[in-house]
């Protein structure tokens, strides 16, 4: 038996326990959970736990297409706390993607080793710099959540380097798939994603995580993998 966590998939992270819900014939509410090998640092864009945090736990959570909730992080606090996750040492994040779709890659230089774990929609494809996404409905589930977490420390300015090459990233996976907004602009991302990066061990450790450090590079690396890889699947 899983549990009400989930079944445990193969996840090659020290310390690390991926745990998938799938969605059942009743109810289509499910998840993704990693359990961390203790409090450690991360920069995120969650709407539960996001900013500068020491989580235990992140927790992506697929909700119905169409949900909508004037209160999402209060919405993932009651799910995280029916799986008996304290909210508070709790990455939440938000999607109406399957976990079915999960993609993940992982990667190592100079001592790292990288792993990104993507969902991807891209519905509500947006470009930044283009028009006005609020002009257009969105036309399906659109979200891309990017988680990921590195064998290694990562010093604060380092964490906001590596959420920018993992979102560089992102915006070059989309243009490479070609992926459009509904004003037929090329994509930079969809109006509702979240970038999660998690620092899992003391050492190595690096003050910077732009793309000529070999963090940084692999931040990348992994995270266009992962996307381009969850793309193709929206494609076939």
């Amino acid at each position: 038996m899983s549990g009400p966590r989930g079944e445990r998939l193969p996840f090659g992270a020290p310390g690390v326990t991926l745990r998938r819900t799938l969605p059942s014939a009743r109810a289509w509410r499910h998840h993704l959970l990693l359990e961390l090998p203790g409090r450690c640092a991360a920069l995120s864009s969650a709407p539960l736990g996001g900013g500068f945090s020491r989580p235990r736990f992140v927790l992506s959570c697929s909700v119905e297409r169409g949900w909508c909730s004037d209160d999402p992080a209060g919405e993932l606090r009651r799910y995280a706390r029916a799986l008996d996750l304290p909210p508070a040492e709790t990455l939440g994040l938000l999607t109406a993607v399957s976990m079915a779709e999960l993609e993940t890659a992982s990667a190592a230089r100079a001592g790292w080793r990288v792993h990104a774990l993507v969902t991807a929609g891209v519905g509500n494809a947006a470009a930044a710099g283009g028009r006005d996404p609020l002009g257009a409905g969105a036309a399906g589930a659109g979200t891309v959540n990017l988680i990921v977490l590195l064998e290694g420390a990562l010093e604060p300015a380092a964490l906001v380097g590596a959420v920018q090459s993992a979102t560089e990233a992102k915006t070059a996976a989309l243009r490479d798939a070609n992926v459009r907004t509904p004003f037929g602009e090329l994509a930079t991302g969809t109006t509702t994603d979240t970038v999660s990066v998690v620092s899992l061990a003391p050492a190595p450790r690096s003050p910077y995580a732009g793309l000529a450090t070999a963090p940084g590079f692999l931040v990348a690396d992994t995270a266009y993998t992962a996307l381009a890889r969850a793309l193709r699947r929206l494609d076939g």
